[in-house]
């Protein structure tokens, strides 16, 4: 019952939201209600295990109950997907529920292979061994006057250097040293004409 009956509404809501903290452990506290008593009041000597273990997968000793939070969090780097390999849908462009820690754990888990870099984001997209530019070069990247070009857009005529601000008052010595090494890595980089960018997940089931 809580499996086919509370958690199916809850994931059609986490599809296309991001909802707060507070509305998970909400849903969460009616699923624990319905699991160990059936009624709309709970007590703690009721519950067999805590609801982490209850949310582990049967094989790892747990009930099998689906773990809200992550599930939310696999459905937030379903969109990011989406926005690589779906870019003309009408949603393109628009924004989605991800947050940056959303970003991170996207930009761990995948791999990008640049072709044309038309599809790379320039400080947004970890092309760099892995790496956003934005999180290696972060002063460097809050006095860029751009910050949506793809790669493609950024690298013809060093227009990201054309995009950084020298006359920003906060310009310092460590703008240039995050210059240097965002400079170093572009220097690597070579596009390839008519060759679509790529991307694909590092990680599979068994890891």
């Amino acid at each position: 019952m809580v499996q086919s009956v509370l958690t199916p509404p809850v994931i059609y809501f986490l599809l296309a939201l991001k909802p707060p903290k507070a509305t998970l452990e909400e849903f969460d506290n009616k699923r624990r209600q319905l699991l160990w008593a059936g009624t709309k009041r709970l007590t703690g000597g009721k519950c067999k295990v805590n609801w982490i273990r209850t949310a582990r997968s049967k094989k790892n000793g747990g009930l099998g109950v689906l773990h809200l939070k992550k599930f939310a969090r696999a459905l937030r780097l379903g969109w990011l997907w989406r926005v690589w390999n779906l870019d003309n849908k009408p949603w393109t462009g628009e924004e989605i529920p991800c947050n940056d820690t959303d970003q991170l754990l996207f930009a761990a888990a995948t791999t990008i292979t640049i072709g044309d870099g038309r599809k790379t984001k320039f400080w947004d997209s970890a092309w760099m061994q892995g790496r956003r530019p934005r999180d290696v070069a972060p002063s460097l990247f809050e006095i860029s006057k751009r910050k949506n070009r793809t790669l493609h857009e950024a690298l013809h005529a060093n227009t990201w250097i054309r995009d950084i601000d020298l006359q920003h008052p906060s310009f310092s010595a460590r703008h240039l040293a995050e210059f240097v090494q965002v400079w170093t890595e572009t220097r690597q980089i070579h596009l390839r004409s008519g060759v679509q960018d790529e991307i694909a997940w590092k990680l599979t089931e068994s890891k």
